[in-house]
């Protein structure tokens, strides 16, 4: 796997895999990522599945992540910028989303203090969230 990397690694190679065994074993087809970063982790989840659909706030990192897509050959991501992932998950694109695409897992990877409001906005919409990196407190609606 090439990995074009501009910034700090958050994930490692046993993640991935572990998320690689999540998707294997409960046969996702299709995954909502939220927070792709520099699509390491996306790279991964592309190769697992058959579509990524991968919504990240546009920042400098935003090209390596189109880099990693590009040199590892992924071809079933769609790559959604956003100025603000918290204002975008309650946006009419984000509804289009939601209701255009059935995700059988979504994985919640920000590194924000706000992650509940990401969750309660998605949390119909797939069986199975995962989240990584993300700060929060569990709640009785988690």
């Amino acid at each position: 796997m090439s990995i074009f990397f501009n910034g700090p690694k958050l994930y490692t190679e046993i993640e991935c895999g572990i998320l690689q065994s999540i998707i294997n074993d409960n046969n996702v087809k299709n995954i909502l990522e939220i927070g792709t970063f520099n699509g390491y982790a996306t790279v991964h989840l592309a190769q697992a599945s058959e579509h990524v659909v991968s919504i990240r706030e546009a920042q400098t990192l935003v090209p390596s992540a189109e880099e990693n897509l590009k040199l590892n050959e992924v071809r079933n991501t769609e790559l959604i910028e956003t100025d603000n992932i918290t204002e975008f998950i309650h946006s009419d694109e984000m509804k289009d989303i939601l209701s255009t695409n059935s995700f059988d897992m979504i994985l919640i990877d920000v590194m924000q203090n706000n992650p509940e409001q990401i969750y309660n906005a998605v949390k119909k919409q797939s069986k199975l969230i995962i989240f990584h990196d993300a700060q929060c407190e569990e709640t009785d609606e988690m």
